[in-house]
């Protein structure tokens, strides 16, 4: 468990500030993040995750995207879930294409508005507009049992991640 916050920790303090990053690196943090959420809640947390595709080897994404989603689902609904806690992540890499797939269980009566929902994924979806423009897919859906979202985002190999222009940190933040 201390190793998994120790490579978290690090991960976040070392990588985070990086235009791009291995995807394999993200998706272990992903992994480790997950892991240490189960413990916090006793083991009651039902995980899978499934990571299928091409290799992810020498692919780029932009930092800490796919962990911002998962983030989320923890804070607005799986943190205090008292039922039958679940998430289910579904990685999909074919080509120059991430798909990502997380589906987790609800718990709370003022979560069972679509909008609502949606509403929590703002600064991701703002995030995601500025760095992938035109190119991602990010979707939300809830219904009583479950919240599921859907993102599509282009990944990079070496020369082509080392060329992409990003907005710069100061227009980020005035969209924020």
């Amino acid at each position: 468990m201390i190793l998994h916050l120790s490579d978290l920790l690090s991960y976040i303090l070392y990588e985070s500030d990086r235009e791009w990053v291995l995807l394999e690196k993200e998706l272990e943090l992903i992994k480790s993040y997950v892991d240490l959420e189960k413990k916090s809640s006793k083991d009651r947390l039902e995980t899978e995750i499934n990571i299928s595709g091409e290799a992810t080897s020498g692919k780029y994404i932009s930092p800490l995207l796919l962990l911002s989603v998962i983030e989320n689902c923890f804070d607005f609904f799986l943190k205090d879930n008292e039922n039958h806690p679940s998430l289910e992540l579904m990685v999909t890499v074919e080509a120059n294409r991430l798909d990502y797939h997380l589906i987790c269980s609800r718990f709370l009566e003022n979560h069972n508005d679509a909008a609502e929902v949606k509403f929590k994924f703002i600064d991701l979806e703002k995030q995601l507009q500025y760095l992938y423009p035109a190119l991602h897919q990010f979707e939300v859906f809830a219904d009583e049992e479950n919240i599921t979202i859907i993102l599509n985002v282009p990944v990079y190999y070496n020369g082509v991640a080392d060329k992409k222009v990003l907005v710069s940190e100061k227009g980020l933040h005035e969209l924020l």
